[in-house]
């Protein structure tokens, strides 16, 4: 054992993998050694939702997985009706390195009514702490499931000079109950949510979403003569760019999704501009399938209002003459028209309690809210 640092398990499958587990080794009672043996990983979920897991290698080029909670459930013979073994709230499993040759491992998982996340790298020889936010596309959303991994070698946390697997947690900074009677919604900055409105990890179009805007914003300003001193004196909307997306995980049945169908004109009233954005007009998200039964248009305000049509003399003026002005309202001679469009989403329900994560929060505060993390993984670990 002292020689080899380890023990090779070798499966009676012909289809299932080995399982290598490496040793450490104590003094005991005069004449005795002690052999502590280890996984290469535990996972442990603190999600307020079960996980799927899947834990791949790289082999000659292509990504082997040998572990997950699919194959759990094949060879352990494990009943179940979502066709895989979850990993509940609170609980840990140990998953071992198939030889000890393999010094990095890939892993994605999976909430239930979601896609697979993104894939983490676990270095199985890193002597740091790390910290991932990662995200799931959620079918019915426009915005994706963000949790955090963290990922910290047992070396530094048991006290011990070789390296012997990591432990990895998966978490979310906040959690959120509604105790009240009343159908709240939850939301959260588009900056925190890690939305893109697009395909994910796409940054190609968030830097072409920044730049439109910020060019639309100027040339109205520009175009239509107003003064910019004069602008800023009467109360410019100082929280322009604080838009907010309802948050994908929900305590209720449904919510309400809605976007906002913009049009600048010229001077002889026919459209030079169309976008699509969220009700502050620089937040641009993508163009709804309005041919479908599932989005209607926003009538409140008729017969005032001709199809559901407001309009403001300039989108980026003061609050009195733009859509903030807290009335609507429609004239012929505006530059800029909206109307919004609105549909019923069936919630992603995570156990009665909904979970947000924020992408941008900083490695301080998060080196704070740690220490009440590593109490409550303590705990579960005594308790097992």
């Amino acid at each position: 054992l002292k020689l080899l640092q380890g023990v090779s398990c070798t499966s009676k499958e012909s289809d299932c993998p080995s399982l290598w587990m490496p040793c450490t080794f104590s003094d005991g009672t005069p004449g005795s050694t002690t052999v502590s043996i280890w996984s290469a990983v535990t996972l442990r979920n603190l999600l307020p939702c079960q996980v799927e897991y899947e834990v791949a290698r790289e082999e000659n080029g292509a990504e082997f997985t040998f572990d997950s909670s699919f194959l759990r459930r094949k060879y352990q013979s494990v009943s179940t009706n979502h066709g895989g073994v979850e990993l509940r709230c609170g609980s840990a499993v140990e998953v071992y390195s198939p030889c000890s040759l393999v010094r990095e491992l890939k892993a994605r998982f999976k909430c239930r009514g979601c896609d697979w996340s993104e894939e983490v790298t676990i270095d199985l020889e890193s002597r740091q702490t790390t910290y991932t936010s990662v995200r799931c596309r959620v079918p019915s959303s426009f915005t994706p499931l963000v949790f955090g991994v963290k990922v910290s070698p047992r070396c530094i946390e048991q006290n011990i000079e070789n390296n012997i697997g990591v432990n990895v947690l998966l978490y979310a900074e906040v959690w959120i109950q509604n105790l009240t009677s009343s159908p709240f919604t939850f939301g959260a900055p588009v900056a925190q949510a890690g939305s893109t409105h697009g395909d994910i990890g796409d940054e190609t179009s968030l830097v072409s979403i920044s730049a439109d805007s910020a060019l639309l914003e100027m040339t109205s300003l520009l175009e239509e003569g107003f003064d910019l001193l004069g602008s800023a004196v009467t109360g410019v909307d100082e929280g322009l760019n604080d838009d907010v997306v309802a948050l994908p995980v929900q305590q209720n049945d449904e919510h309400v999704d809605e976007v906002f169908e913009y049009v600048k004109l010229n001077g002889q009233g026919l459209p030079v501009k169309t976008w699509w954005a969220a009700e502050n007009h620089v937040s641009l998200r993508p163009k709804p399938d309005t041919s479908s039964d599932d989005w209607s248009i926003d009538c409140a305000g008729w017969p005032f209002l001709e199809d559901g049509w407001e309009s403001c003399a300039n989108i980026a003026g003061s609050r009195s003459y733009s859509f903030n002005s807290g009335r609507r309202s429609f004239n012929k001679i505006h530059y800029f028209q909206r109307r919004r469009w609105v549909r019923s989403v069936k919630s992603f329900r995570a156990d009665g309690i909904a979970f947000h994560h924020p992408v941008d929060v900083d490695r301080d505060t998060r080196v704070k809210q740690e220490a009440a993390r590593n109490a409550v993984g303590s705990q579960l670990d005594n308790q097992k």
